[in-house]
């Protein structure tokens, strides 16, 4: 987990040149001493310098820096390693055995019926190789110390282009997980990722790990980020807002706290968009792989006549009321400029979201650039007209009308500290009247 955020937390990956050395370490092809026994078989001896090489007596502060002496010299040499039998006493483990990985004989188990029929057919890679380290410790100095070094194999050992497939050899670095994670950002898969950093190294035995280790590493990432990959998208945009000030974004949250609505642009957008905004072309044909929301960029044409992005949007539906959410959005964004043509698809939901930044900008101008009739000279009808909308202010207009005209006080009577007012609707008395 620990390197998995640290993955997530780096922003610059470091350079392939300066870890080529590291992944090709190694390469060359192992020398070995072949020694034919009286049964005939063949033993494969491997060569290495001596100070990169166990033997008897050699000792270890503990049973980790054992193993790990004993692994490198197995990727010297080319061939990998497991750890085998233990005995304990007392809690302390006093007999260690380290086993060549082609150790042993796996028996195969018999069949529960004649007309079973195998599924897969599978390889063993075990011939029982007898090549081995056994470390015994040393209670009065507490040490291991090799009680046991067996280096001869019974089978010839790995040349360069197999030993990237030895486990010891296949060693995930940052640098690795470093560049799935970027690839993973931008929708690039482990497979593609894999023959990638081959062409970076050079080839796919300086790659230093399987694509099956890619595979893995990729599954585990999201893995890790399942659930809050949402969140980690806003905490990167508030972060981003914070060190670029040009840049700006805005969500929406559904009723299970998913991101349902979202919208982002920076200073280059915002920029290209006060020079170059007044055609703008939406498009919300294109879907996310992975959540199917809508992508919806904005887009226009520079004086170079090269494509160029205003904005991008993410929606959850393709509904008018996320359209007009996102317009608006896109507007106050742009200081509520608004671009002159707007070409987009044929979405009705579209047709009537674009329909409605239109009839409310409409509505909007005609309330402040022009002035409604009066139909009396009192001053708080006046007073109306210029805090209300048009459609609030007609409402507010034929009240104050009936109250002047079509209305009229009865009869005032104070009670205490308690005035009452009857007002009645001269036209139901009139009504009245006529029918009485």
């Amino acid at each position: 987990m620990e390197d998995l955020q640290k993955v997530l937390n780096v922003e610059d990956s470091p350079k392939t040149s300066n870890n080529e050395k590291e992944l090709s370490e190694g390469t060359q092809t192992p020398r070995t001493i072949t020694q034919v026994t009286p049964n005939g078989s063949t033993l494969w001896i491997p060569h290495c310098e001596f100070d990169k090489k166990p033997f008897v007596g050699m000792a270890f502060e503990n049973l980790e820096k054992a193993l790990d002496f004993y692994g490198k010299y197995a990727e010297i040499c080319g061939f990998d390693i497991r750890s085998s039998t233990t005995y304990k006493k007392k809690g302390i483990v006093f007999l260690k055995y380290f086993v060549c990985s082609r150790e042993g004989i796996i028996k195969p188990k018999p069949k529960k019926s004649a007309d079973v029929v195998a599924r897969y057919k599978r390889s063993t890679k075990r011939i029982g190789c007898k090549a081995r380290l056994i470390l015994k410790y040393d209670i009065a100095k507490r040490t291991y110390h090799v009680l046991k070094f067996e280096e001869a194999h019974n089978h010839c050992l790995v040349n360069p282009t197999s030993r990237q497939f030895l486990l010891g050899n296949r060693k995930m670095t940052l640098l690795h997980k470093n560049f799935i994670s970027k690839n993973a950002r931008v929708n690039i898969g482990p497979v593609k990722s894999f023959r990638l950093f081959k062409e970076n190294v050079g080839g796919y035995e300086n790659v230093g790990v399987t694509m099956q280790d890619f595979k893995n590493f990729h599954r585990d990432l999201k893995a890790y980020i399942k659930g809050d990959d949402g969140k980690m998208l806003i905490e990167n945009f508030i972060r981003k807002r914070d060190i670029y000030t040009g840049f700006y974004f805005d969500y929406a949250l559904d009723e299970e706290d998913h991101i349902s609505r979202l919208f982002w642009a920076d200073a280059i957008s915002r920029k290209n968009y006060c020079l170059f905004g007044e055609m703008v072309t939406f498009d919300c044909t294109y879907n996310t792989n992975k959540y199917s929301m809508v992508l919806a960029p904005f887009t226009g044409v520079d004086h170079h006549k090269s494509c160029i992005t205003f904005g991008i949007g993410l929606l959850a539906k393709e509904d008018s009321e996320s359209f007009e959410w996102l317009f608006r959005t896109f507007l106050h964004c742009m200081g509520e400029c608004m671009p002159t043509y707007l070409i987009t698809d044929q979405d009705p939901a579209m047709k009537i979201a674009i329909k409605n930044r239109y009839k409310q900008d409409k509505l909007n101008a005609e309330s402040l650039h022009t002035n409604p009739q009066y139909k009396t000279p009192l001053p708080i009808e006046k007073h109306a007209g210029e805090v209300y909308t048009r459609k609030i202010f007609f409402l507010f207009q034929n009240e104050v009308y009936k109250s002047c005209f079509k209305t009229y006080i009865q009869s005032i009577e104070k009670i205490e500290s308690v005035e009452s007012i009857t007002v009645l609707d001269s036209t139901i008395v009139i009504a009245s009247y006529l029918n009485g």
